[in-house]
């Protein structure tokens, strides 16, 4: 039995790495989960930019769909930003855009 294990032996490479491959994408992929796409006009909450040391979350309003997970959302400043999914968080408050609007025309009247 041992002269069976000390004969040399080839070892293909690719078949190896694919395997170790495969189980770390077992293990990654152990928690993932499928957002929901988002749908024009929902509200969201953006997540805060790390280095400028904010840890507020922005109200914000998807204005469309860029790809599978990039959203194009407004801000109630009026800024158009691109956001990528993981960094969108759905709510049900009101739109910052509506408010805004509601609030702009009681000031004219």
């Amino acid at each position: 039995m041992s002269k069976k294990l000390l004969q040399p032996m080839v070892i293909d490479a690719n078949v190896e790495r694919q395997e170790i491959e495969v189980k770390q994408a077992l293990y990654y992929n152990k928690h993932a989960r499928d957002l929901k796409p988002l749908e024009e006009g929902d509200v969201v909450r953006l997540k805060p930019f790390q280095l400028c040391g904010d840890n507020v979350w922005i109200k914000g309003a998807t204005i469309r769909r860029l790809d599978e997970r990039s959203y194009e959302v407004e801000s109630p400043s009026g800024t158009l930003c691109t956001n990528r999914a993981p960094h969108l968080c759905m709510t049900n408050e009101p739109s910052p855009l509506i408010t805004e609007w509601a609030m702009h025309a009681e000031v004219n009247q």
